[in-house]
């Protein structure tokens, strides 16, 4: 039997929950980009 690959696309969080570690991602670049913005 051949070996198969296969990629998983979880364009929606169905299949895991990222919610958190988006919201972590999204307060960083904001700090990265507003850094010493008044």
């Amino acid at each position: 039997m051949k070996s198969k690959r296969l990629i998983v696309f979880d364009m929606d969080g169905v299949i895991i929950d990222v919610s958190k570690s988006y919201r972590d991602t999204i307060r960083q670049t904001a700090r990265l980009f507003f850094k010493g913005a008044h």
